[in-house]
């Protein structure tokens, strides 16, 4: 089955178990699992510097969150599609500053437990994650662009990709 051609519809309800549940265990779960096999690799930092990593955890997923509030508002009621290019194009919310702010928090969380757990595995994975981020964005934004054309222009030149600069 090709990814493209993937279509699921759900309910609004389903669809919150579903990416809350999924966001757990992948941005949650999977680092302390991953952490905790290879906790003999362990960083010898001072607590001062993993305690960085709370903000950056408690920041990423309050994007997240923030995220996905923005898009079950803009699922109608009879349901929620799962495809590559949804049926609305969001640019209110965090989707002001970034037009991926769900990857820029997710990413957020990764470094944050890799500072947390000392572990360097969790920080390879991060790298790893940003770098399939990267390709995900670029299929993304060509099927957002085909979907939305002029919309999508707009707006992709209006906002910045990954962070906004602070001024």
């Amino acid at each position: 089955m090709k990814l493209r051609s993937f279509v699921a519809m759900m309910t609004r309800g389903a669809a919150v178990a579903v990416w809350t549940v999924g966001i757990a265990v992948a941005h949650m779960a999977l680092p302390v699992v991953l952490a905790r096999i290879t906790r003999r690799l362990a960083f010898p930092v001072s607590t001062p510097v993993r305690l960085v990593g709370l903000p950056s955890l408690a920041g990423g997923l309050a994007g997240v969150v923030w995220s996905l509030s923005q898009h079950f508002r803009a699922v109608p009621a009879s349901g929620y599609k799962m495809a590559l290019t949804p049926d609305y194009l969001l640019q209110a919310g965090p989707y002001r500053y970034s037009r991926n702010p769900m990857y820029v928090g997710e990413l957020a969380m990764w470094g944050g437990w890799s500072l947390l757990l000392r572990s360097p595995t969790v920080a390879g994975a991060t790298v790893l994650l940003g770098l399939g981020m990267s390709r995900a964005v670029m299929l993304e934004e060509a099927a957002l662009a085909t979907r939305f054309g002029r919309t999508w222009e707009a707006y992709a030149a209006q906002t910045h990709r990954w962070l906004a600069r602070l001024r």
